[in-house]
């Protein structure tokens, strides 16, 4: 006998819901320049998502989406413990 595993996918709906607190939940994001990396970076306690670039403008855009993709998985049950 084959048994179907059922994986239940979130929605769009949900994750923007959820991004919203947590963006609500950081603030505003305000990346400090270290010069160890020679980068622009940016991390919150709260989440365990972290985004660097060339500007502060650069990270200030990918954070949002780093920290999307961050909660989409946690949603999904994708995270090792």
């Amino acid at each position: 006998m084959l048994l179907k595993k059922w994986v239940l996918m979130t929605t769009n709906k949900e994750i923007e819901k959820e991004l919203k607190v947590a963006l609500a939940e950081i603030g505003k994001i305000d990346p400090w320049f270290d010069r160890s990396f020679n980068a622009w970076i940016f991390e919150h306690a709260a989440y365990p998502v972290g985004c660097d670039g060339s500007t502060k403008k650069e990270v200030v855009e990918k954070y949002p989406l780093y920290l999307r993709d961050f909660i989409e998985e946690r949603l999904n049950d994708n995270l090792a413990p």
